[in-house]
């Protein structure tokens, strides 16, 4: 069954703060459940849940909480705002906290200010405190370095007096000290363009943090072999070719820089860089190895004519 609210009265009704009562006289059009129950109240609150805390409302500069607003029915039934979209918020003092949208408040700069949420004849206030000032800007990623065309993430945050801290990644500006070394876009990826060391920077909210990075050689994402199945007899020789594709784009023979090995010596044994040569009839897998990648060749070997 669904459940219809509609208009139907006008009486005093009392709207329940997170810290405080206020009186609403003469409200037109009291809505009403279903069921009979009239709105009563509406109470400002922390998160999707609405859930309101004892004191004022507390953030950081720069630090932004989303609020929400709880529906109390004069039955004791309680919902959330079906949505934001129908609550207009203000704040008393802007240049302390403002809003963004949608129930977003942004701490500005330290000090209190009210705040107010109206929601069709309703309305809630209460005291939002801006407290701490960032102390510093941090920058930090997995690691300090990367190799020439891959990208590695850089992420920024706010750091507090006492410990907390806010992800600022999106909102300040990043730079390299050595574009040639390194570039960084405005997401905070940092890609690594030639060898050497450069200092990935961040700015905003009037401070500054940085990190350094180091740009190492390409190095090999994928390893091609060819051929890549082999029958030979005993006492044959085989060469194998393998190709590499590096980080930087360049694909290289790395036949001779690969690392080979056999996973059954006795029937099939390396040589020099690539050769491989058959001693017993059997199976046996061929590997090249570079930067941690490889790639497989499967040879056979059977009895000499």
């Amino acid at each position: 069954m669904s459940e219809t609210r509609f208009p139907l009265c006008s009486r005093s009704v009392h709207v329940t703060l997170a810290l405080s009562v206020v009186a609403a006289s003469g409200l037109g059009g009291c809505v009403f459940e279903g069921n009979g129950a009239a709105l009563d109240s509406i109470t400002i609150g922390v998160g999707a849940e609405a859930k309101a805390d004892s004191g004022a409302i507390r953030l950081n500069v720069h630090q932004k909480q989303q609020l929400g607003l709880r529906l109390t029915y004069d039955d004791g039934f309680e919902e959330l705002a079906p949505s934001l979209d129908e609550v207009t918020w203000s704040t008393d003092d802007d240049s302390i906290a403002r809003f963004e949208h949608h129930g977003k408040l942004l701490g500005e700069r330290r000090g209190t200010t009210g705040i107010t949420a109206k929601f069709r004849d309703l309305t809630a206030s209460i005291d939002v405190e801006v407290m701490g000032v960032p102390q510093s800007l941090r920058v930090r990623a997995d690691r300090g370095d990367v190799a020439t065309g891959l990208s590695l993430l850089f992420a920024a945050e706010l750091q507090y007096k006492h410990g907390e801290t806010i992800d600022v990644t999106d909102s300040v500006e990043w730079s390299s000290s050595a574009v040639e070394v390194a570039t960084i876009d405005q997401n905070g990826v940092a890609t690594g363009v030639a060898v050497g060391n450069t200092v990935i920077r961040a700015n905003g909210y009037e401070l500054t943090g940085d990190k350094n990075l180091q740009v190492r050689p390409a190095v090999v994402l994928s390893i091609e072999v060819s051929p890549q199945t082999v029958e030979l007899q005993v006492q044959q020789l085989a060469n194998i070719t393998a190709i590499g594709t590096f980080s930087d784009g360049n694909v290289v023979d790395i036949t001779s820089s690969a690392n080979w090995e056999s996973s059954n010596s006795a029937v099939v044994r390396t040589r020099s860089k690539g050769e491989i040569e058959a001693l017993a009839p059997g199976q046996a897998t061929i590997s090249a190895k570079k930067d941690n990648v490889q790639a497989l060749v499967a040879v056979t070997v059977v009895a000499a004519n």
